[in-house]
């Protein structure tokens, strides 16, 4: 149906005052449906302006007759009658519609023509009203009915019965006004009245059940949309300590949100963790800081929707923990692009991938390097020595008379020997040195950006160690002393395997001349 834009002869530059919308925004019904199209046209009773456009305030109209039907006008004029401010002194149906005409002058203003009102008081409990108005008669109507409604006793019931109506450039309509608890004594209205007021009246109330049924489901809507989210709330509630959901500003990348276990993660009230940045309130570990960091600003600049990652850091009581951080660009409800995800203490995990990692690199015995990791890594560095020019030596070392130490005390004694003698190595290195159990009772060190003068002083040392412990075990203290061989890569090339075949040479003339001595490797 095509929208009539304006009811009669009304000028563009019209305008309507804020009482004569007679809409209250809180009123149920009709009138809640009515202030939403009034603000969809630009009239907001909410504001300070008394007087808005009467165009828009027609295209509200239309609007609601579009959706509900052209009885919907009928309610308008209610509304109007019966929400506007009223004189003081109009305080009874007649009062009203004697004033009707002055009233409404007063509430509009322009130089379209808006019609006139003329009331004639026929007896104390009967009134006649004669409205000729550009608008739609049932307005009229619904303003009379609405003048009831406002000044009637509530003892009071009208009955409001249209005697004539012209179809012209402007509507003239005839309208009879009866208390009906006085009714008897009236002479009878015509049969077709009575029709058409009861054809009113269930006209009404249909578009009365429509409306209730639009307030009903939109209730029963935002009951649902709350249900949800409390809920979701109680879905994040029950994520436990390990878990936490947090949103960031897209602005900013400041948290907006955290539930209750993000301090249990990083032991970080959320209180003071809001309004700052995830990378500001936790101390993070270097490289972790750097990642978190490219990853935000790859979110925040678009240039990614979804990041994930591992990250350590270390809790406020001094250990380092770790947690899984997985975010991804979102809405939020104001429509504005933000940061929302998920975050998992992940520590135990960690724990258990370093252990397990450890298992496989070092021996369960002595905590050194295995041979293969030894391998694995010595390459690694013998790589790095050769490309460089840097100094690498090793040193060899086997346990004395280690097979008749087990013999005469016992495979758990010479586990409790390897252990100690470990200790002492693993003492004497440096932590970027590299020391492994290369065979049953043998100890290997590498020791990268060494010379030769270096690593036999170190390897004198550490025999000396080795001879002056005391090993208590089986409730006895045992000795042992060890031979060592030391061979550097240095002023001639030779593979890996060739440096540890020189100082497994240099070893054996250890053994050769005696035991319990260093001896460096000579190519001579």
């Amino acid at each position: 149906m095509e929208r009539q834009r304006t009811f009669g002869p009304y000028g563009p530059g019209m305008q309507i005052a804020r009482d004569g919308v007679g809409v209250d925004r809180d009123r149920p019904g009709l009138g809640r449906v009515f202030h939403q199209a009034l603000i969809a046209s630009g009239i907001d009773l909410n504001s300070s302006d008394d007087w808005f456009s009467f165009q828009s305030y027609l295209d509200a109209i239309w609007e609601i007759r579009d959706r509900f039907g052209d009885a919907t006008v009928f309610c308008l004029g209610c509304g109007i009658a019966s929400e506007a401010r009223w004189p003081e002194e109009i305080n009874s149906v007649w009062a009203a519609l004697e004033s009707l005409n002055d009233v409404y002058h007063h509430h509009h203003r322009g130089d379209g023509d808006i019609g006139c009102y003329t009331a004639e008081r026929l007896s104390e409990s009967r009134y006649s009203l004669t409205c000729t108005t550009p608008h739609p008669p049932d307005q009229d109507l619904g303003i009379v009915r609405g003048l009831c409604n406002r000044f009637g006793d509530t003892a009071e019931n009208w009955m409001i019965q249209p005697q004539r109506e012209a179809q012209a450039e402007t509507s003239t309509v005839m309208v009879d006004v009866l208390r009906l608890d006085r009714l008897q004594s009236q002479p009878a209205p015509q049969d077709w009245m009575n029709n058409d007021a009861a054809l009113l009246r269930t006209v009404l109330k249909e578009v009365c059940d429509v409306v209730g049924d639009v307030t009903d489901e939109l209730d029963q809507k935002t009951q649902q949309i709350q249900a949800s989210k409390d809920r979701l709330q109680q879905l994040i509630d029950n994520l436990g300590e390990r878990h936490a959901v947090f949103s960031r500003s897209n602005e900013e990348g400041t948290l907006q949100f955290l539930s209750h276990g993000f301090e249990a993660i990083f032991g970080v009230e959320a209180s003071q963790a809001l309004s700052r940045r995830l990378e500001d309130i936790v101390e993070w570990t270097d490289e972790s800081r750097l990642r978190l960091g490219q990853d935000s600003h790859a979110l925040l600049c678009g240039d990614a929707d979804h990041c994930h990652g591992e990250y350590a850091f270390v809790h406020p009581g001094g250990q380092t923990r770790y947690a899984e951080i997985s975010s991804s660009r979102a809405v939020s409800e104001n429509e504005s692009l933000a940061l929302e995800g998920m975050i998992h203490d992940i520590t135990r995990r960690k724990e258990l991938e370093l252990e397990l990692k450890r298992t496989a690199t070092h021996d369960s015995l002595t905590s050194l390097l295995t041979r293969r990791e030894f391998e694995r890594r010595y390459a690694r560095e013998h790589s790095r020595a050769l490309r460089y020019g840097h100094e690498l030596s090793l040193i060899l070392l086997d346990l004395d008379q280690f097979r008749r130490l087990n013999d005469r005390h016992g495979h758990h004694a010479g586990d409790d020997v390897l252990r100690a003698i470990a200790a002492v190595l693993l003492a004497e290195t440096r932590d970027s040195d590299l020391s492994g159990r290369y065979g049953g009772e043998e100890l290997i060190t590498a020791l990268p950006d060494t010379a030769i003068k270096d690593a036999n002083s170190l390897a004198e040392r550490i025999r000396c160690r080795i001879e002056e412990t005391k090993i208590s075990t089986g409730g006895q203290l045992l000795t042992i002393t060890a031979s060592l061989g030391v061979a550097t890569f240095a002023n001639y090339h030779c593979t890996a395997e060739q440096l540890i075949s020189h100082a497994d040479q240099a070893l054996a003339r250890s053994k050769s001349l005696g035991r319990n001595r260093t001896t460096i490797y000579n190519q001579g």
